[in-house]
């Protein structure tokens, strides 16, 4: 027999289990990648795999700002508090909306120096389990409080979480796509 579940509390669940299998497969994917591969681009003007994971991680990282803020505020994320730009010498003015990649124009990002693959990875990690964390906390009166979407317009939490899950998908998607053109299997999920 299955336990009773409060409905109001499914489709919270369901959407942190399935971000929480995403940000898996992602790592999962990445990690077998020899540096040379995840920084591999088909073009001069393509973003790469590493492009893709840090944009996932840069966004996974404002996400989590939203979720940790109060009062449907941002809290600062890991991305300034450990001043990672500067850190990876990456000028923080060149990195699009929110510093995250978003909006960048491909010859920007393609031009993008990120650090080696396990620096980048170790961000991108953080972040992630950190956001699986909240969202297992959080239930259907918290995905109902208000808040900024990722976009920085006044919503509600769940739409920046069901924002965040189709965005990885995306991201994903791009990364299974490199692969595959690299002649590696293209699927992360078989």
């Amino acid at each position: 027999m299955v336990a009773q579940a409060d409905p109001a509390d499914i489709a919270p669940h369901v959407v942190a289990k399935a971000i929480a299998r995403l940000h898996r497969i992602t790592l999962e994917r990445v990690e077998k990648l020899s540096d040379q591969d995840f920084a591999w681009r088909p073009t001069s003007g393509s973003p790469s795999m590493a492009f893709h994971t840090w944009h996932m991680g840069r966004w996974a990282d404002l996400l989590l700002s939203l979720l940790s803020g109060a009062d449907g505020g941002k809290r600062q994320q890991v991305w300034d508090a450990e001043e990672l730009a500067a850190r990876w010498g990456i000028a923080q003015r060149d990195l699009g909306q929110d510093g995250t990649g978003m909006g960048l124009e491909d010859e920007a990002s393609a031009s993008l120096r990120l650090p080696e693959r396990d620096t980048l990875l170790s961000y991108t990690c953080e972040v992630f389990a950190a956001v699986d964390a909240a969202l297992a906390a959080l239930d259907g009166a918290g995905y109902a409080r208000e808040s900024l979407d990722l976009y920085g317009r006044q919503s509600i939490v769940a739409e920046a979480v069901v924002s965040h899950l189709g965005h990885l998908s995306r991201h994903l998607g791009m990364i299974e796509a490199l692969c595959g053109v690299q002649g590696a299997a293209g699927t992360a999920t078989v």
